[in-house]
C-alpha cells in the first residue's frame, strides 16, 4: 500500500512528466524510472517510509497510458490524459496535493 501511495504522490507531480515530453517529445520506461528515482530521493513520504516505486508499477502505468502501444508516451498521450486528475486515480485515495 505504501508503494501505491508513493506512486500516487509521484503522479501528482505530473508536471515533471509533461516537461520531459514537451522537451524530448516522448518518455519511455527508463525516463519514467529516472523521474521516479529522483522523486523518491526527495520525497518526505518515501524517505520516512523507505518506499521505492517498483518497476512493475511504472510498467503498468506506461502500459495503461500508452494508447498506441509503441512503448513510449508521446505528447498527445501525456497531455491529453495527465492533465485530467480524475484519469490518474489519485482522487480515489483522497490525497491532497503536496
Amino acid at each position: 500500500m505504501q508503494q501505491y501511495c508513493a506512486f500516487q504522490y509521484f503522479l501528482k507531480q505530473r508536471t515533471k512528466i509533461i516537461d520531459v515530453v514537451m522537451t524530448k517529445g516522448k518518455i519511455d520506461f527508463d525516463g519514467l524510472r529516472l523521474l521516479c528515482d529522483e522523486f523518491q530521493d526527495e520525497d518526505e513520504y518515501c524517505q520516512r517510509n523507505n518506499v521505492k516505486i517498483s518497476d512493475d508499477m511504472i510498467r503498468a502505468f506506461l502500459d495503461a497510458m500508452d494508447l498506441d502501444g509503441n512503448g513510449v508516451l508521446d505528447a498527445e498521450e501525456v497531455i491529453g490524459i495527465l492533465k485530467r486528475k480524475k484519469d490518474i486515480g489519485s482522487g480515489s485515495l483522497g490525497l491532497k496535493g503536496k
